[in-house]
C-alpha cells in the first residue's frame, strides 16, 4: 500500500497540496491513535480476504463508529453513501499500489441499491475484479440467512485527463445573490426530513445560495479532527457537500418526512486528499432541473485558495417514504395482476420483474422505457440480469446487455 506520507509528498510535488496543507495533514497524521499488531487497514477497511477465487476485503461494524453512531436515518444507524466511496478507494488503494503515472483515479457509474443498517454486529465485504479494458469492477455486499445484499456497486478506472482547473472562489461568491442559509436550519430541516446528523456530521458553517447552485463553506467537526489523515475522502466533508444541495431547494417543508439516500452517481474524480477546512460548489447537473423526477447534482470539493480535490457529477437521491417505526428496506413487492395484452407488452412485463428481481426493487418502480443506466445497471449488474435469464432460455451472450 502506498504510505501516507509518501502519498502527501506526491501530491505536494505535483502542486495539488500546498505546503501549509501538507504539514498539517502529516501532522495530523503523526497524532492518530497506533493500534496493536493485526490492526485494521483503514477504519473502514478491516481485512485482506482475498484467495484465489478473487481479491476481498472484510469490515466489521458496531454501530459506534462515529460515521454510523452520527448519522442517522428513520432513527437507525445508516452508513453514509459516501463512506462507501472511500472503501472503493482504499481497497484498490491496497489492490493496486502503483498508481500509473500522471493519472487520476475515478469511480464511475456508482449504484447503492440497498443501504447498510447497523444494528449491533455487522459483517461487510468488498470485491474487486479486474476487467479487460484496465477497469476494476467493484461490488459492497452482505451476507445472511436470506442470502447475499448488494449495497453498492461500479466501476473504477485510472483517468489520464488533466487535473481540473482552480475554482474562482471570489466570483462564485459574487453569483450567489439568492441569501444565506444559517447551518442550524438546515440540519433541522433534515431532521424533520428524517435524517438525523450528529456532531461528526454538522460540517457546514456557510451556506449562501445562487440561481440553481449554493455554495458551501466546510470545516472537519471538531469531535472527529483526529481522524483527518485517516481518510483521503473524509466522510463528515463529502457527507457535508452534498448536504449542501439543500440549498438548491426553495421550500423544505415539502420535503419533511422524506429522507433521501444516495441512489447513483456518474462519476467520482479523486484529484486529492480532503483537507480540514474546504468550500463546496454545488448545481444541478447539466439538463436536470427541480422539477425533474430524477434530480441530478454536480459538486467541486475544493480547498481555500479554488484547488479542486474531488468532482462529484450526476449524483442522485433516492426518497424513502418514512413512517413511524418503519424499518429501512427495500418497498415490499406488492401482489400486480396478471399481464394481459399483446406478445410485446407481456415480454416487457416479463423483464421488468426479472431486473427488479436483480436489484431488489420493485416492479412497479422500474419504468420499462428508462435507459438501463438510470438504474445503474454496470456490467456487474448485466452479468447477474443474464444469469437470470439463463435459467429460462439457456445459455446466452455474456454481452447481450452491452
Amino acid at each position: 500500500m502506498i504510505d501516507f506520507i509518501e502519498y502527501v509528498v506526491s501530491e505536494l510535488r505535483s502542486k495539488r497540496l500546498s505546503k501549509t496543507d501538507a504539514i498539517a495533514l502529516v501532522r495530523q497524521f503523526s497524532h492518530r491513535p497506533v493500534g496493536p499488531a493485526g490492526a485494521v487497514i483503514h477504519p473502514l477497511l478491516h481485512r485482506n480476504a482475498s484467495d484465489l477465487g478473487g481479491q476481498r476485503y472484510e469490515s466489521t461494524f458496531t454501530g459506534d463508529e462515529f460515521f454510523l453512531a452520527d448519522h442517522q436515518v428513520a432513527a437507525q444507524k445508516v452508513l453514509p453513501g459516501v463512506a462507501y466511496l472511500e472503501m472503493v478507494r482504499a481497497a484498490i488503494d491496497q489492490a493496486w499500489p502503483e498508481r500509473p503515472g500522471s493519472t487520476i483515479l475515478e469511480l464511475r457509474n456508482t449504484v447503492w441499491p440497498h443501504p447498510i443498517v447497523v444494528d449491533g454486529k455487522k459483517d461487510v465485504s468488498l470485491a474487486l475484479a479486474a476487467t479487460d479494458g484496465g477497469g476494476i469492477d467493484y461490488e459492497i455486499y452482505s451476507e445472511d440467512e436470506e442470502g447475499e445484499t448488494i449495497h453498492c456497486q461500479g466501476r473504477a478506472v485510472w483517468s489520464g485527463q488533466p487535473a481540473p482547473a482552480m475554482l474562482d472562489l471570489e466570483q462564485l461568491e459574487r453569483e450567489m445573490a439568492q441569501g444565506e442559509v444559517e447551518p442550524g436550519s438546515l440540519y433541522a430541516a433534515s431532521a424533520a426530513m428524517g435524517v438525523s446528523y450528529g456532531a461528526a456530521f454538522q460540517g457546514i458553517t456557510s451556506l449562501r445560495k445562487g440561481s440553481g447552485q449554493a455554495l458551501a463553506r466546510l470545516r472537519l467537526p471538531r469531535v472527529v479532527e483526529s481522524t483527518s489523515g485517516e481518510y483521503v475522502l473524509h466522510p463528515s466533508l463529502l457527507d457535508a457537500a452534498l448536504q449542501a444541495s439543500l440549498g438548491l431547494f426553495d421550500d423544505w417543508a415539502e420535503l419533511a418526512n422524506e429522507p433521501r439516500l444516495p441512489f447513483a452517481l456518474d462519476s467520482l474524480r479523486i484529484v486529492g486528499p480532503c483537507v480540514p477546512e474546504m468550500v463546496a460548489w454545488v448545481r444541478y447537473s447539466p439538463g436536470s432541473r427541480a422539477s425533474d423526477k430524477l434530480v441530478k447534482v454536480d459538486v467541486d470539493l475544493c480547498d481555500e485558495r479554488g484547488n479542486v480535490r474531488v468532482q462529484m457529477r450526476g449524483f442522485s437521491w433516492r426518497t424513502l417514504k418514512k413512517e413511524s417505526g418503519t424499518a429501512i428496506a427495500a418497498p415490499a413487492q406488492e401482489a400486480e395482476p396478471p399481464v394481459t395484452g399483446s406478445l410485446a407488452e407481456k415480454t416487457q412485463e416479463y423483464l421488468r420483474k426479472q431486473l427488479a428481481g436483480v436489484l431488489r426493487l420493485p416492479a412497479h418502480e422500474l419504468d420499462p422505457r428508462a435507459a438501463l443506466e438510470n438504474y445503474g445497471i454496470d456490467s456487474i449488474v448485466a452479468m447477474k440480469l443474464t444469469t437470470q435469464l439463463e435459467k429460462t432460455f439457456g445459455s446466452l451472450s455474456k454481452t447481450l446487455f452491452y
